[in-house]
């Protein structure tokens, strides 16, 4: 998490106007994403959790070799 705050305080002293769009951009963008992401999550509920967890482990396994 530092380092995305480095990142960000760094882009805001290079250029304020651009992080300010960016970031109206991203709530803009974020927005309907989450909502689709919150869909799918609830579609993958009612089907049942079945796979869920070797995803997750999988996931696990790729964050950890990276």
């Amino acid at each position: 998490m530092e380092i995305y705050q480095l990142v960000f305080e760094t882009a805001i002293e290079i250029n304020p106007g651009a992080v300010a769009v960016g970031a109206a951009l991203g709530i803009v963008v974020g927005v309907p994403l989450g909502a689709a992401i919150a869909k799918l999550v609830q579609k993958r509920a009612e089907r049942g959790v079945k796979g869920t967890a070797r995803v997750g482990r999988l996931r696990a396994k790729r964050a950890w070799d990276a």
